[in-house]
Protein backbone atom coordinates (compact mmCIF):
# COMPACT_ATOMS: atom_id res chain seq x y z
CA UNK A 1 0.00 0.00 0.00
CA UNK A 2 1.05 3.60 -0.82
CA UNK A 3 1.81 6.18 1.75
CA UNK A 4 1.39 10.34 1.32
CA UNK A 5 4.95 11.53 0.92
CA UNK A 6 4.36 15.04 2.70
CA UNK A 7 2.14 16.70 5.42
CA UNK A 8 -1.23 18.26 4.17
CA UNK A 9 -1.90 20.28 7.06
CA UNK A 10 -5.87 21.22 7.81
CA UNK A 11 -6.94 24.51 6.38
CA UNK A 12 -8.13 27.44 8.95
CA UNK A 13 -11.53 27.92 9.58
CA UNK A 14 -13.44 30.36 7.53
CA UNK A 15 -12.88 33.91 9.15
CA UNK A 16 -16.98 34.31 8.74
CA UNK A 17 -17.37 31.75 11.08
CA UNK A 18 -19.21 29.30 9.33
CA UNK A 19 -19.05 25.64 9.05
CA UNK A 20 -17.23 24.36 5.60
CA UNK A 21 -16.77 20.84 7.36
CA UNK A 22 -13.33 20.90 7.31
CA UNK A 23 -11.11 18.07 6.39
CA UNK A 24 -8.84 16.83 8.67
CA UNK A 25 -4.63 17.40 8.61
CA UNK A 26 -2.60 14.45 6.39
CA UNK A 27 0.49 13.23 7.95
CA UNK A 28 3.22 12.30 5.47
CA UNK A 29 3.91 8.20 6.07
CA UNK A 30 -0.34 7.48 6.56
CA UNK A 31 -1.30 5.18 4.01
CA UNK A 32 -3.51 7.12 1.36
CA UNK A 33 -7.26 7.01 1.96
CA UNK A 34 -9.48 7.71 -0.72
CA UNK A 35 -11.68 9.41 1.87
CA UNK A 36 -9.15 12.37 2.01
CA UNK A 37 -10.02 13.24 -1.34
CA UNK A 38 -13.61 13.04 -0.96
CA UNK A 39 -13.04 15.16 2.27
CA UNK A 40 -11.41 17.63 0.43
CA UNK A 41 -13.41 17.74 -2.36
CA UNK A 42 -16.41 18.58 -0.62
CA UNK A 43 -14.86 21.28 1.73
CA UNK A 44 -13.57 22.80 -1.62
CA UNK A 45 -17.46 22.94 -2.76
CA UNK A 46 -18.95 24.17 0.05
CA UNK A 47 -16.62 27.19 0.24
CA UNK A 48 -17.65 27.71 -3.68
CA UNK A 49 -20.69 27.74 -2.52
CA UNK A 50 -19.60 29.75 0.44
CA UNK A 51 -17.77 32.59 -1.78
CA UNK A 52 -20.72 32.87 -3.99
CA UNK A 53 -22.85 34.48 -1.20
CA UNK A 54 -19.87 36.17 0.95
CA UNK A 55 -19.24 33.86 3.76
CA UNK A 56 -15.88 33.07 2.33
CA UNK A 57 -13.00 35.25 0.48
CA UNK A 58 -11.57 34.05 -2.66
CA UNK A 59 -8.07 33.27 -0.51
CA UNK A 60 -9.98 30.86 1.31
CA UNK A 61 -11.54 29.41 -1.78
CA UNK A 62 -8.25 29.11 -3.41
CA UNK A 63 -6.71 27.62 -0.36
CA UNK A 64 -9.37 24.74 -0.47
CA UNK A 65 -8.67 24.64 -4.15
CA UNK A 66 -4.93 23.86 -3.68
CA UNK A 67 -5.60 21.55 -0.88
CA UNK A 68 -7.75 19.69 -2.68
CA UNK A 69 -5.30 19.47 -6.14
CA UNK A 70 -2.46 18.29 -3.15
CA UNK A 71 -4.23 15.36 -2.09
CA UNK A 72 -5.08 13.94 -5.52
CA UNK A 73 -1.63 14.44 -6.86
CA UNK A 74 -0.60 12.29 -3.82
CA UNK A 75 -3.29 9.40 -5.19
CA UNK A 76 -2.02 9.94 -8.79
CA UNK A 77 1.71 9.67 -8.09
CA UNK A 78 1.62 6.99 -5.69
CA UNK A 79 3.74 4.70 -7.68
CA UNK A 80 4.80 6.51 -10.17
CA UNK A 81 7.92 5.37 -11.56
CA UNK A 82 8.95 8.55 -13.24
CA UNK A 83 9.83 8.60 -17.41
CA UNK A 84 12.72 6.47 -19.04
CA UNK A 85 15.36 8.76 -18.99
CA UNK A 86 15.18 9.03 -15.55
CA UNK A 87 16.13 5.66 -14.46
CA UNK A 88 19.16 5.88 -16.83
CA UNK A 89 20.42 9.11 -15.53
CA UNK A 90 19.75 7.68 -11.91
CA UNK A 91 21.96 4.54 -12.63
CA UNK A 92 25.04 6.64 -14.09
CA UNK A 93 24.68 9.08 -11.30
CA UNK A 94 24.80 5.76 -9.02
CA UNK A 95 27.82 4.13 -11.62
CA UNK A 96 29.45 8.14 -10.55
CA UNK A 97 28.65 7.95 -6.80
CA UNK A 98 30.51 4.54 -7.03
CA UNK A 99 33.62 5.44 -8.74
CA UNK A 100 33.87 8.95 -6.62
CA UNK A 101 33.70 6.54 -3.14
CA UNK A 102 36.18 3.95 -5.14
CA UNK A 103 38.72 6.79 -5.65
CA UNK A 104 38.04 8.47 -2.44
CA UNK A 105 38.90 4.99 -0.74
CA UNK A 106 41.79 4.26 -2.33
CA UNK A 107 43.19 7.86 -1.60
CA UNK A 108 42.91 7.90 1.89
Amino acid sequence: MENYTADIPALDPLASGVNDSPAPPILAGLPLNVEDIAAAQNQYTKRKHFHKVNYATQDELSAAKRRHIQVEMEHATAGAVGPAWAAGLQAALDNLTQVTNDTNARLQ
